[in-house]
């Protein structure tokens, strides 16, 4: 479920089953070489490699609650950037690394948030009322693509937004 590529191309990220829940995986591009690298009996899933390639971001239940989490590519140092919302995901690294895209739930919808790479100066994008899901960073940094229902009627289309005008 939901590759991602290390920047080096070299190895790929997923999620998987495992030990009877959602785990991440890292393996060569070949497909070989296949460890697990959180094997925490939690929810860990939605891998993204940092644009340097020394961080992989992801959302985990681990905590007791959904957050979204950092780890070095092995699975050490794993760091909790969020708290407080009842379902998070989607974690998108910034073309610099310097800034990550997720969506939260901490009430009734899903909204866009940005913050540093670090967790601080968490930001909320969107105030819509409608769900949000995986963002994705253009390659200059400067918008952020999403998919969502804001249109109504129960469809799905993809917008954009400036992060930093907000």
């Amino acid at each position: 479920h939901r590759p991602a590529w290390s920047p080096s191309g070299d190895r790929i990220a997923f999620t998987a089953e495992g030990g009877g829940n959602r785990e991440i995986f890292v393996m060569n591009a070949d497909g070989t070489n296949q460890v697990n690298i959180t094997n925490t009996g939690a929810l860990d899933q939605s891998p993204a490699w940092r644009p340097d390639g020394l961080r992989i971001a992801f959302m985990s239940g681990r905590s007791g609650e959904q957050a979204i989490h950092t780890m070095d590519p092995d699975g050490e140092h794993v760091r909790q950037l969020t708290s407080g919302s009842r379902e998070i995901g989607g974690p998108a690294w910034s073309p610099d690394g310097l800034k990550i895209a997720y969506f939260a739930r901490p009430t009734g919808f899903f909204e866009l948030y940005m913050m540093d790479w670090d967790g601080a100066n968490q930001t909320q994008l969107t105030f819509d009322n409608a769900n949000v899901r995986r963002p994705s960073w253009s390659p200059d940094g400067a918008l952020i693509a999403f998919p969502s229902n804001r249109g109504g009627a129960g469809n799905w289309d993809i917008y954009t937004i400036d992060p930093y005008s907000t």
